[in-house]
Formats: structure tokens, C-alpha cells, sequence
């Protein structure tokens, strides 16, 4: 009695250390860590040296849980507990604790602390046999440790890495994305999938949580070996990457773009380099990128996804980064991916401040990486810089398929339904005399290669974006049509367009 009474005190002193509780149907309480990631607006008095404003950004001010950045509460093995998940053990004593573990769904409506019963998931592989797929039902008496409707609790589970995907909801209810990815690891024993629902009698509006996926073993060796990291902090468990959000405005002339250029996820910062010349799918398959959930087909059209930022140096340019996507499983027509770095550094007289690309047609496994310099790579065998001085040049590859195993191609414009735009901030102190816009900033001009020609032609001009203005720092808009490679400049050199490295 005395043991018993000592685990459960520690289990509510555990419970009182948590700010944040969400109330099932039933009145009963689940808990939730407050290990969160916020979001905040950058500030930029030197590119290289990005500070965060937190607490009043886009995403605090949405007042919905769905955005709580969280880590689930890891329950102690053995420990019978009761929080609002009835008397249950979500591991027996006995279990072999480096083989076995648990997995706990809770179905959720959006925006709100209500549990929804009557929820079906589809595990693929079944964690009982790592083969083919295990279906189970809310309050399943054969599958289902738990008694709440809402919270499905599988207990002694293999680990693995798992796709869960929501096959069946309560009446007038559906899922939000379309599958969460999620590991049962030596130091993800216990993971806690939320799963959020919408009411389908009202439009999707407003924020919604797009949980991370937990690293794979592959993905968590790759990850340890580079000693990642996440907004500065070491990746030591396969649930430590950044959740995200899509938003959906009230109306679809509502222009959250500033806003939404301001909010800023913890950034992921891999040790090591990466040649310049390398592919896109070669660098995604050396870092073994993780793919991320998409939004449900129906909601996808009007909503903003936003990106985390991965980077890591390129080889020889280790003063310059490539900034990369992971891997998005899904983009649908009219749905934009956005993407804001904290610290898209070319030189210390431009920088990348967000990039934002509208999809006209339907990919699957979409990634981007942004190759970013103040030269040309030599190794990559381009045209001398069209430019003097070079500011930015930008290598956009990207990975995915349109359909089938078609792969996409993105220097194609009609895979867009608008143009990408690219933000872009440059010093007024560049050290070298350039024309200059009647303000004071430098007059910059856009090229793009010409693949077949292998030849820098203009581009359509950039916009002056005094919205994007910090300090000495001016910003411009980048309409590039599509992606390929780019270079941003000032004064152009008319005798060295075509020549030859």
C-alpha cells in the first residue's frame, strides 16, 4: 500500500507540474507537457545573428489548442494511473522495456477539449506482428487497454516506426490531416498521437496543428551522427523535431502574408557538409529527411502550410548553407507552402527571408532545398555571374512525383498555379558603387538560367517590399515563375552573359 501510495503522489506531482489540461466528454482530464516550441518574430540587425520575440505571434494569438507545440507526457511503466484514460497499465511490469512499449490515440475535436468516441485507425504495420495492418476501434474490448471513448491505449506493442491513419470518425466529424508517422523507440517508449477532428458542417478556418513525425531508426542514426539539432537543442529522441501548422484564413481576401512571413519554427541544423553539385534526391536520401503529414484533400485548396527549415553547410562554401524542406507527402491544387529560414544567409549583404509557392497540380513526397551562396560553385560549370556584385545566387532543386512515378518538374511554370515568390533582404551598405533606388536601397536585378542554352537571361524585376525593411536592411519580392537557378545582383555585366567558366 505504502509503494502504491508513493507512485501515485509522484504521478500528481508530475500532474500538478503541467499548466495545460484538456477535458475528455466526460469531464475527466488528460494531461499534456508544456515542453513547448513558440513561435515568434525575427529580428534582424545582422542576418547572421537572428533573436526571437516570443509570445505574440500568429500562433499564441490563435487561442486554440491545436497549436500547443508538445511533447507527450511519458507515464511511467508499471504504473496503474488514472487520467481520464481509466484504470489501466500501459505496460506490465513484466514487459522486456527495450523490446516492447505502448501507443496511445487520442481523437480530438479542433479547437476544443472534447474527446470524440467511436473513432476507427488503421496501424500499418501491426505492431503486434510488424506485418501487414492492424485495425482497431475505439473501446475495442479484445485491442483497446482503454475504457474512455476517445483514447484508444495498445499495450505491449513492437518497436517500430508506424503510419496511423483515422479510417472512420463520428458522425458529421473528419480528420484534419491524413496520417501521423510515429516511432516506438528506446527513447520514444510511450508516443501519444492526437488526433484532431473537424466539424463538417463548417468550414475549416483558422490554425490547426501538424504534429512532427518521429525519426525512424535510419532517420535518428543519420540525424545523432550529423548531431542535429532543433532550435539549438541536441535531437536525442525520435519525437524531438518541430511540429508546424496550416492555417486557413475567414475568407479568402484575407491577406495574412506579413504575418505569416513573421512566424518562425525552430529550425533543424545538421552538422557536416554537402557538396554544391549534389542532386536533391541524393542530399534527401543521404540525410534521410523525414516526411512530414499533409492536410486532408478537402480543406488543402485554402490553406497555408508552413514549412520547418532544415539546413546544413555546403562543402567548400561552409560560410553558406543549403535550406531544405523535408519531404511534405502530399500537395494538392491551390494549397501554398511556405517557408520562412531563421537564418538563410548568402553574404552579409543578402539574405533569404521566406520563399512562398502555390501548387497548381496534385505531388506526392514534395521536397525543396535551396542552395544559397554569394559565388557560383565552380564545380557546377555555369555561366560567369551575370551580375556585378553577385548578392544571392540560388540553386532550387526539388524531389517528388506527379503521378505514378512521373517525377515533377518545377522549372515547368505550370506546375503553379501563381508564381513562387521568393523574399529576399540586401544591405544598404553594399562596399561597392551600384545604382540605387530613390530610398537609398540598391537597385537589384534577377537572372535565371536558361538550362537549355546554358545562358543567365533577365527575369521579370523585383519589387521593392518596404514592409520586409529592417534596419539597414531593404527587402524585395522575387517573382521566378518557377525554380531553377538563379542570381540576384546589381549592375549587370553585358560582356560576360554568355561566356564560359
Amino acid at each position: 500500500m505504502l509503494k502504491s501510495a508513493i507512485l501515485l503522489l509522484l504521478v500528481f506531482v508530475l500532474l500538478a507540474r503541467l499548466e495545460v489540461s484538456v477535458l475528455d466528454t466526460n469531464g475527466k482530464e488528460y494531461h499534456k507537457s508544456t515542453n513547448a516550441y513558440l513561435t515568434g518574430r525575427s529580428t534582424l540587425a545582422d542576418p547572421n545573428h537572428m533573436t526571437h520575440e516570443y509570445g505574440n505571434s500568429l500562433l499564441t494569438r490563435a487561442n486554440s489548442i491545436a497549436i500547443d507545440f508538445i511533447n507527450p507526457m511519458p507515464f511511467l511503466p508499471g504504473n496503474s494511473v488514472s487520467a481520464g484514460f481509466g484504470e489501466h497499465n500501459l505496460q506490465s511490469p513484466n514487459n522486456n522495456f527495450t523490446t516492447k512499449g505502448s501507443i496511445t490515440i487520442l481523437s480530438t475535436l479542433i479547437h476544443t477539449r472534447k474527446l470524440l468516441p467511436n473513432s476507427i485507425f488503421m496501424i500499418t504495420p501491426n505492431p503486434y506482428t510488424l506485418k501487414d495492418s492492424l485495425i482497431v476501434s475505439d473501446n475495442d474490448p479484445q485491442k483497446d487497454s482503454s475504457q474512455t471513448f476517445g483514447i484508444i491505449v495498445l499495450k505491449n506493442v513492437r518497436f517500430s516506426s508506424y503510419l496511423i491513419n483515422e479510417t472512420h470518425t463520428s458522425p458529421g466529424y473528419g480528420p484534419v490531416l491524413m496520417k501521423a508517422r510515429i516511432s516506438v523507440h528506446s527513447t520514444a517508449k510511450d508516443p501519444l498521437v492526437i488526433v484532431e477532428n473537424r466539424d463538417l458542417s463548417k468550414p475549416f478556418v483558422g490554425l490547426a496543428k501538424v504534429s512532427a513525425p518521429y525519426l525512424n531508426e535510419s532517420s535518428f542514426a543519420a540525424f545523432t551522427s550529423r548531431d542535429a539539432t532543433v532550435g539549438g537543442k541536441s535531437v536525442t529522441k525520435v519525437n524531438d523535431l518541430p511540429s508546424t501548422v496550416i492555417f486557413s484564413p475567414l475568407n479568402a481576401a484575407q491577406n495574412n502574408v506579413e504575418e505569416l512571413n513573421n512566424t518562425l519554427l525552430p529550425q533543424v541544423d545538421l552538422n557536416g557538409t554537402i557538396a554544391p553539385s549534389d542532386s536533391t534526391p541524393k542530399i534527401f536520401s543521404e540525410l534521410k529527411m523525414p516526411v512530414y503529414p499533409a492536410p486532408v484533400k478537402d480543406i488543402a485548396s485554402n490553406v497555408t502550410y508552413i514549412s520547418p527549415v532544415f539546413t546544413i553547410n555546403q562543402r567548400g562554401l561552409e560560410s553558406n548553407n543549403f535550406t531544405l524542406t523535408p519531404i511534405i507527402a502530399k500537395v494538392f491544387p491551390g494549397m501554398v507552402l511556405l517557408l520562412n529560414p531563421n537564418a538563410g544567409i548568402a553574404s552579409k549583404i543578402a539574405s533569404l527571408k521566406s520563399v512562398q509557392m502555390q501548387f497548381e497540380k496534385n505531388s506526392t513526397n514534395i521536397g525543396l532545398s535551396f542552395a544559397l551562396s554569394n559565388t557560383i560553385p565552380d564545380t557546377l560549370k555555369l555561366p560567369s555571374s551575370p551580375a556585378n556584385p553577385l548578392l544571392m545566387f540560388m540553386n532550387v532543386g526539388y524531389l517528388g512525383v506527379e503521378s505514378g512515378t512521373t517525377p515533377v518538374n518545377f522549372s515547368n511554370p505550370s506546375f503553379f498555379k501563381t508564381s513562387p515568390v521568393i523574399h529576399l533582404l540586401v544591405s544598404k551598405h553594399i562596399p561597392v558603387i551600384i545604382k540605387r533606388l530613390s530610398d537609398g536601397c540598391p537597385s537589384v536585378e534577377l537572372f535565371a538560367l536558361n538550362e537549355a542554352y546554358k545562358r543567365w537571361e533577365p527575369s521579370i524585376e523585383p519589387d521593392r517590399e518596404p514592409t520586409l525593411d529592417h534596419s539597414d536592411w531593404c527587402g524585395y519580392s522575387l517573382h521566378t515563375q518557377h525554380f531553377s537557378k538563379f542570381a540576384v545582383g546589381g549592375i549587370k555585366q553585358s560582356s560576360s552573359l554568355n561566356s564560359e567558366r
